[in-house]
């Protein structure tokens, strides 16, 4: 029998009253772990909200517990969800800013426990931002999203997801133990949801957009009842960070760390979890880990690695929690030049290290706009400074270079998703120099409306309005000159406008305010050779680039390409090498690498980079032609 979406509902929580009557307590064998991208706790109706059309979600806090403050840790999209999946905060799973960073291999996620246990493991992931090349594919068999499994798509809708999820949940129905991982993008900006939500939130689309999830929640808890899962899964709802809405000046969010974007649901329920339980205390998203292990009644492995504790004895028996949370925002410092944000909360009061620290207490300033700085005692600010100090400078043990390779599409699709181009050298500098030199750094309170107007600039560029995207770009620079995206933006912006005079100026000027920004340098390095037909002058920035990332693989593979050109082979095979071994996965760079060792007769590196093409595409036929026509050994 067919059911709608706007019915599932009312019809899973029958059903789950029915599935639980009949098995008194089984033990949990599943997991579903749902992550609902931009969503506030208090845009759901179980948190409070009225007419918030999300009635599966209030079905399943009724049927399991609802944390009411439960806080993330970061404002960003990647970084959040490697805390949600890991249980530890960003410095020690090293993946702090979307597009920059990836989960260093030295954490162990939930999918690695659970795989190693013999639980198969699936995701479904609904945008870029969390692409396998930033490493939370760690323990997944399967690890399905935008841009996996060939094609170009920077963002897969509501119902797109549930359907890949419900397909890999019939695949393993008979498997005993399983983890799903199922990510929802929707309420992320820009908002549009389908339009039977957007008549039901006319004035209010990013509602609409929750709405619109809810309903294909709804639709994925009703297909694992009706595959007879429910009665022995675990299913656990978050939310990686809320949106701003125009609070404290921000329209989204990935810059302040108020409780507008840090705030963020969390409900648990399944067998052996008490029905209708709210806890009114702090927790994080870092115990979401320990929690559900506990949960499914599994030891942990690595609990050294996890800045999260367990629940579930709160769940179940009651008594008090008293955690405190750390909080922290790089966007402002790899993005804009900013100083960075850190945080510290606790159940009564959030810290904010900032140019002009802040201090709100939660009780009689729930919005956080009275700042109470002023009234800490300086042996306070001195406690909950090492606090921060001690947590932002952790590192895992073994811990490698979490520095992620991402080439110009992705980027494109980041941006079409309002995220502005970053520079890694931001965070490479040492940890004892970044603490005590941050503060020096403009105060992002007093420079959020250059961050709007860059914003503005993108969605006016993506909706064909060049035109006034130039005005908010060079309003941007005027606010801010020393803003080195906001000129790359301006360059960007008026090369699409066939002004290459001012792009050149604007790419210029990018490197001028920020001579350590390695893509404003590998930008201007491109325009130099694309449009310029200046190699010396191309080829000085693109060095110029490496030398501020040494692991930019992309610079790296234009210089071989560019000693290519000019029948430099060893050269090229120099630059190529080099950019193999910082992204030892690109099928692009082995096949340049392969041509290249070919060019010099180098039979061997030619066999070695096209035997891993073909160990990552074993399909590609002419890769196989090619290793098929080797000879042996170096020639002299």
């Amino acid at each position: 029998m067919n059911r709608s979406p706007a019915r599932a509902g009312l019809w899973l929580s029958l059903a789950l009253l029915g599935s639980l009557a009949a098995c008194s307590d089984p033990k949990p064998k599943r997991l579903l772990l749902i992550t609902l991208d931009t969503t506030r706790a208090d845009r759901l109706g179980c948190y409070g909200k009225d007419d918030a059309g999300t009635p599966n979600l209030d079905a399943l806090a009724k049927r399991g517990a609802l944390f009411e403050r439960a806080f993330a840790h970061v404002p960003s999209t990647l970084p959040s969800h490697a805390s949600i999946l890991t249980g530890s905060y960003p410095p020690r799973h090293g993946a702090r800013e979307n597009g920059l960073y990836r989960l260093t291999p030295a954490s162990e996620t939930l999918a690695e426990v659970l795989s190693s246990r013999g639980y198969r493991t699936g995701a479904v992931f609904a945008a870029r931002p969390l692409d396998p090349r930033f490493g939370l594919d760690q323990g997944f068999e399967s690890y399905e999203g935008p841009g996996t499994g060939g094609g170009h798509q920077f963002e897969w809708r509501a119902d797109q997801v549930t359907q890949r999820a419900l397909k890999w949940l019939e695949r393993h129905q008979d498997d005993e133990s399983t983890f799903l991982w199922v990510h929802y993008f929707d309420p992320h900006k820009t908002y549009a949801p389908p339009s039977e939500y957007q008549a039901r939130h006319p004035s209010d689309p990013y509602q609409g957009e929750i709405a619109y999830t809810d309903a294909q929640i709804g639709v994925l808890l009703a297909g694992l009842e009706r595959l007879g899962m429910l009665e022995d899964t675990i299913v656990a709802v978050t939310a990686d960070h809320g949106e701003s809405l125009g609070e404290h000046g921000e329209s989204t969010h990935s810059i302040f760390v108020y409780d507008a974007t840090l705030h963020v649901p969390l409900i648990l329920a399944g067998p052996t979890l008490p029905e209708g339980r709210r806890v009114p205390e702090l927790v994080r998203t870092v115990d979401i880990v320990p929690t559900l292990l506990e949960a499914l009644d599994q030891s942990d492995p690595a609990p050294s690695q996890r800045d999260g504790v367990s629940l579930l004895t709160r769940v179940r028996d009651g008594g008090r929690l008293r955690l405190s949370s750390y909080c922290e925002s790089m966007s402002p410092r790899l993005r804009y030049g900013w100083c960075d944000l850190l945080g510290l909360r606790t159940d009564t009061m959030l810290y904010v290290n900032a140019p002009r620290p802040e201090l709100y207490f939660d009780e009689s300033d729930p919005a956080k706009t009275d700042n109470r700085f002023d009234e800490a005692t300086p042996e306070e600010v001195a406690v909950w400074n090492r606090t921060l100090k001690k947590i932002a400078f952790e590192r895992l043990p073994g811990d490698e270079s979490t520095r992620a390779q991402v080439t110009q599409d992705v980027l494109a699709d980041l941006k079409q998703l309002g995220y502005v181009e970053a520079s890694l050298s931001a965070g490479q500098e040492d940890p004892e120099i970044w603490w005590s030199t941050r503060l020096e750094l403009d105060d992002p309170k007093d420079r959020i409306e250059a961050a709007e107007l860059l914003y503005e600039g993108l969605e006016l560029q993506q909706a064909g309005r060049n035109g006034e995207a130039i005005a908010a770009f060079e309003r941007a620079t005027g606010l801010d000159p020393r803003n080195a995206t906001a000129w790359l933006n301006l360059a960007g912006a008026h090369l699409q406008a066939r002004d290459v005079e001012a792009a050149g100026a604007a790419f210029e000027e990018a490197v001028s305010v920020d001579p350590d920004f390695s893509r404003a340098h590998y930008q201007l390095a491109v325009f130099l050779l694309d449009e310029k037909r200046e190699t010396e002058a191309g080829l000085r920035h693109l060095l110029e680039a490496v030398r501020c990332d040494p692991g930019f693989a992309e610079a790296m593979s234009r210089l071989a390409r560019l000693h290519e050109q000019s029948d430099d082979l060893e050269e090229a095979g120099h630059w190529i090498a080099k950019a193999v071994a910082a992204d030892p996965a690109s099928l692009d760079l082995l096949r340049d690498q392969a041509r290249i060792a070919g060019a010099l007769e180098d039979w061997s590196v030619a066999r070695t980079a096209l035997r891993k093409i073909l160990e990552i595409e074993p399909s590609d036929i002419e890769a196989q032609r090619q290793l098929r026509s080797l000879p042996e050994g170096k020639a002299q």
